[in-house]
């Protein structure tokens, strides 16, 4: 399982963000919430989008626990969710 993982990946889609699947996710569900304008799935697709984020702060502690002082650093050097201060962190670090 993903438990059981021993190394940290820092290829791809993982140079630029933390938590590429909770960004996915919120961002599918304020889709839903443009197209669906319903009060109900408003109130739901905040609720998801709040639990997305916590969710992404348990595995960072989860990370650091497991990989130390290696994934803090990660941490300071990756953003959670923005693409944007992503791009621009693996460009100056490639260059």
């Amino acid at each position: 399982g993903l438990e059981d993982t021993t190394i940290m990946i820092r290829r791809g889609i993982f140079r630029i963000l933390r938590h590429p699947l909770y960004l996915g996710l919120s961002l599918i569900t304020i889709g839903f919430l443009f197209a669906y304008q319903a009060i109900a799935l408003i109130i739901i697709g905040v609720i998801a989008i709040i639990l997305f984020y916590i969710a992404s702060k348990v595995e960072d502690t989860y990370n650091v626990k497991k990989f130390g002082s290696e994934y803090a650093e990660y941490i300071k050097n990756i953003p959670l969710w923005n693409f944007f201060l992503g791009i621009h962190k693996s460009r100056k670090i490639r260059h």
